[in-house]
């Protein structure tokens, strides 16, 4: 207790503030209600991530999310995505069926199973709420949802883009440019990504790699302030 107080007394309020600081946690704001909160006050289950976040921890797809989500299982059949919150989801593959947890992209639902595996390009956050969410986001959203916020056009001319390498051949270029149209009043954002690898494994029959990867997406967003 001496040793402790006298490691008190020689504090100064300066270098207490510096180490509150440096303990201070980042405020995240997530939209799980369907309106902006801080993470701390939404009374809801959900991991969210921000785009920064997202790059460190290496997760560049909504399959990724569960090495890093507790209670989350996101399996594949062929390619259709079956992500399991807290054991609830559905294996049924049929034309029409609509999956148990919910996928949203800038608060558009995503129908087919096929759309639940997307790949995390120029995100702002990735939220992955638990538990069941019809009241908010209808039938479709039984076991949880996963929500995708992409990020919006600023009044800044900015570009960004990287290339990654990895085994079986894996190729990822990602880009994005940002300009400023109109006095600020007008803003464009396109982004886009394109990713290729060889299949884990060979159909002899077929003479054809299975399991490969060949994807590419592009995206735009128009803001417009004119009052």
């Amino acid at each position: 207790l001496a040793l402790l107080g006298g490691i008190t007394a020689a504090m100064s309020p300066a270098s207490h503030s510096l180490a509150a600081d440096s303990l201070a946690l980042e405020e995240i704001i997530v939209t799980a209600e369907r309106r902006e909160a801080s993470l701390q006050n939404v009374p809801i289950s959900i991991a969210a991530f921000t785009g920064q976040q997202l790059q460190k921890s290496g997760l560049q797809t909504t399959m990724d999310l569960q090495t890093r989500t507790p209670g989350l299982v996101f399996s594949t059949n062929t390619a259709l995505g079956q992500p399991y919150i807290r054991g609830i989801g559905t294996d049924i593959i049929n034309v029409g069926t609509d999956p148990s947890i919910a996928v949203h992209i800038d608060g558009h639902y995503q129908t087919r199973s096929t759309a639940a595996v997307q790949d995390f390009f120029d995100v702002e956050r990735v939220e992955v709420v638990k538990g069941p969410q019809g009241t908010l986001y209808g039938r479709n959203a039984s076991g949880g949802a996963i929500n995708i916020i992409t990020n919006s056009p600023s009044n800044e001319l900015e570009a960004a883009g990287d290339i990654s390498y990895g085994n079986y051949d894996r190729i990822s270029v990602h880009g994005m440019v940002n300009a400023p149209i109109l006095d600020d009043k007008v803003a464009l954002r396109v982004a886009g990504f394109r990713t290729n690898r060889d299949g884990f494994s060979y159909d002899v029959l077929r003479n054809t790699d299975v399991d490969d990867d060949d994807v590419w997406a592009v995206r735009g967003k128009l803001r417009m302030e004119l009052t």
